[in-house]
C-alpha cells in the first residue's frame, strides 16, 4: 500500500509541476547542459517523457542516459 500511496503521490507532483511539455523539457534540457553529470536530472526528464507519454523519446533518452553513465550500476539494472 505505502509503495502505491508513494507512486500516486509522485504522479501527482508531476502533473502538478509539468503542465506544458515543451516547457518542461526546455527547463530540464538547460538543467542538464549546466549539470550534465547530475544523474537526478536525467530522471527528472525520464518523468516528464513517461507523463507526457513520449515514449519514442523517452527509449531514445534511455539509451542517451545508458551512453553517458556506462557504468551507473541503477542504470544496468
Amino acid at each position: 500500500i505505502w509503495h502505491e500511496v508513494q507512486t500516486y503521490s509522485s504522479e501527482k507532483k508531476i502533473a502538478q509541476k509539468y503542465d506544458n511539455y515543451e516547457e518542461s523539457i526546455k527547463e530540464i534540457n538547460i538543467a542538464i547542459s549546466s549539470n550534465p553529470d547530475d544523474y537526478d536530472l536525467y530522471l527528472s526528464k525520464e518523468s516528464v517523457l513517461i507523463y507526457f507519454n513520449k515514449y519514442y523519446d523517452l527509449l531514445n533518452f534511455l539509451d542517451e542516459i545508458l551512453e553517458r553513465f556506462p557504468h551507473d550500476i541503477k542504470i544496468s539494472k
